[in-house]
């Protein structure tokens, strides 16, 4: 005893029906159907269909030349029938009829604001401007910042971000409000978006929207132009007295690669890699295997040429003394030439250890492939920043080896090193 329109149901009262006494109409259901002409038995899809209307509504700029010229014509005509209409109500009481095509309630609101600029402006409703009526800064800050201005918000966001110092959508509004000179954050914050929208901001990563950004510290991000110049210009100067020493040139120039060579440290922790593989339980959602327990770990100092060719090791374990057989022999059989096992109260490299290392490591150095037949010729080696490979004493056990040692500046090895790129990467993934 339900209808689906009240329609339907007022019918069924009319004809004598019972239902339409006690029946219901059902809750939701479109009330359209007054309005046209269905049969009875319709159904929903049917009165849904006829109900719908027949397009979407859209907004209009007014701003717009053309669009201005016709909201400015309605607007003088409905001032001028409200004010006929006050002095006709007064004498007579007749109410003059207009004819607009623009909605009553856009009529009544930019009355007022052509009212209010005409008495700011001193001017009459005819000589108006679209600029005068939608200034720039209205519309969520829409030209609050000229050309200029914006160019130079968008180079001051990329030069922020090369120094590794991004701006955040916070700084970046506050930078809008310091420009425009102006304390209303909402406006600023408006035009902020407004200028993402517009995709204004040349040169900025997605336009202005923010982005993820990785951790990183200071000094690490000071590599520039200026820094890989000094480090290539350094590295040059080695070369060129190792080519002047190393005679015959020609024959030095063929061989170079196996008496230029870099050394660094490698940490190494006493646990499993990611790749360990084990048979799990089906009722379990995530497998874990506790490989993490260990905070051992050793130091491996590694010397390579750039011809490839492996040069000596020097493992810094922690302990006082090395009492396990096979590892005492493993530098001597298995490891290259000048290869030893450091043990220090920490597996860290010090001052003292390197004074202690360097002597093998000119041992070493007589033992590699080609450089053991040129025993009179220098070599190069690379090295980064650490304070300890710096030292004076070692420097000068290296010089009377013919070994010249290139520090590099510190907080560049992610840049300047090749093993950090390639090689660790492999042997800490063993």
């Amino acid at each position: 005893m339900s209808f689906k329109t009240r329609q339907q149901q007022v019918a069924a009262k009319r004809s004598g029906r019972i239902k339409g006494h006690f029946g219901k109409v059902s809750v939701g259901r479109p009330q359209a159907a007054i309005e046209v002409n269905l049969p009875m038995n319709a159904t929903t899809k049917e009165i849904v269909g006829r109900s719908k209307k027949s397009g979407k509504a859209t907004c209009i700029n007014w701003s717009l030349p053309e669009s201005f010229a016709q909201l400015k014509q309605q607007v003088i005509g409905h001032i001028r029938a409200k004010e006929a209409n006050k002095s006709d109500d007064e004498n007579t009481g007749i109410i003059p009829s207009t004819t607009t095509l623009t909605p009553r309630t856009t009529l009544q609101r930019h009355s007022e604001r052509f009212l209010e600029v005409a008495k700011e402006k001193n001017q009459l409703l005819e000589f108006l401007t679209s600029q005068m009526i939608f200034p720039k800064c209205r519309g969520g800050g829409n030209g609050l910042l000229n050309d200029n201005e914006v160019e130079l918000l968008a180079e001051t966001v990329k030069h922020r971000d090369e120094a590794n110092n991004g701006m955040s959508r916070n700084e970046a509004i506050q930078l809008v409000m310091e420009l425009a000179q102006m304390t209303n954050r909402t406006t600023a914050e408006g035009h902020c978006d407004h200028l993402v929208r517009q995709k204004r901001l040349r040169g900025v990563k997605n336009f202005g929207r923010t982005v993820k950004a990785q951790a990183t510290a200071s000094k690490r991000g000071r590599i520039a132009v200026e820094q890989q110049l000094h480090r290539h210009a350094t590295l040059q100067e080695a070369l060129d007295f190792q080519r002047e020493v190393n005679e015959p040139t020609n024959e030095q120039l063929e061989v170079e690669d196996f008496f230029f060579g870099n050394l660094d440290e490698t940490c190494l922790m006493a646990k499993a890699d990611g790749s360990v593989r084990v048979i799990a339980s089906a009722w379990k959602k995530k497998t874990k295997k506790n490989m993490d327990d260990s905070r051992a770990s050793i130091t491996s100092l590694r010397i390579g040429p750039a011809s490839g060719t492996q040069g000596p090791f020097a493992f810094l374990a922690k302990g006082t003394q090395m009492d396990r057989k096979s590892i005492t022999r493993l530098p001597k059989e298995q490891c290259p030439a000048g290869s030893q096992v450091v043990m220090l109260p920490s597996a860290c490299m010090t001052d003292e250890t390197w004074l202690k290392s360097a002597p093998m490591f000119t041992k070493g150095k007589h033992a590699l492939e080609v450089v053991k037949d040129h025993p009179d010729w220098w070599m190069t080696l690379t090295c980064n920043g650490f304070g300890s490979h710096a030292i004076d004493r070692a420097n000068k056990i290296f010089a009377e080896c013919k070994m010249s040692i290139v520090n590099e500046e510190g907080d560049a090895s992610q840049v300047s090193q090749s093993h950090d790129q390639q090689v660790a990467k492999k042997n800490k993934s063993c």
